[in-house]
């Protein structure tokens, strides 16, 4: 993640020291915030409260595999490539586990 103008430059010299042919790929964003990651969890904990089908985690890989997977899916090729490759195939408990 190039978070400077530092970052920035390594990267730089990186790809100059290569030699051609090579494939460059750069993707906007950035990582989720740890304020970001508190309230997710604060959610996820009152969604297993109140709801009390499952505990947290379970809910939280629930929610993983149904709403961020789809997301993931339409948004980055290289996500769902990798996902229909290994993931895809295995059945809806083994995904819940994979997402725990």
């Amino acid at each position: 993640m190039v978070k400077s103008a530092a970052d920035r430059d390594r990267v730089i010299a990186i790809l100059k020291e290569r030699k051609p042919p090579y494939l460059v790929s750069i993707k906007n964003g950035k990582h989720r915030s740890i304020e970001q990651n508190k309230l997710q969890r604060l959610w996820i904990n009152e969604a297993a409260e109140q709801l009390g089908e499952y505990t947290p985690e379970e809910y939280r890989a629930y929610c993983k595999l149904h709403y961020g997977v789809p997301i993931l899916r339409n948004e980055d090729d290289d996500f769902r490539e990798a996902y229909d490759k290994h993931i895809r195939p295995h059945s809806y408990e083994d995904k819940l586990a994979m997402m725990a």
